[in-house]
């Protein structure tokens, strides 16, 4: 963040998050998180809302990618936070084809 700061104008986001970094961990009980210096980023660089959304999403995708090639063998329910959380409460079973039908036969 120091070579973001040294960059950044000295009335910008960046050098504002610098300055009270410490203030604000100490509220929130945990560490600035790269995607709180990647928005104080994009506001110095005056981005709009839509188009640092869409940066941070191109920025991101070469990891996730890597990660999605990486767990492929594994499969989605090794991924981690997915598999518990997709479960059905009351799985109906098998179903055929023609029990959709509206007709009932």
């Amino acid at each position: 963040m120091n070579y973001l700061v040294d960059l950044a104008p000295e009335d910008g986001a960046l050098y504002w998050l610098k300055k009270h970094r410490e203030e604000l961990e100490v509220s929130v009980g945990y560490p600035l998180a790269l995607s709180g210096v990647a928005a104080a980023a994009f506001v110095d660089l005056n981005l709009s809302e839509d188009q640092a959304s869409m940066l941070y999403l191109m920025l991101r995708l070469p990891g996730a990618a890597a990660h999605a090639i990486e767990q492929k063998g594994m499969g989605w329910k090794k991924f981690p936070y997915y598999g518990p959380a997709i479960e059905l409460a009351d799985d109906p079973g098998p179903v055929s084809a023609d029990s959709d039908r509206e007709d009932g036969q």
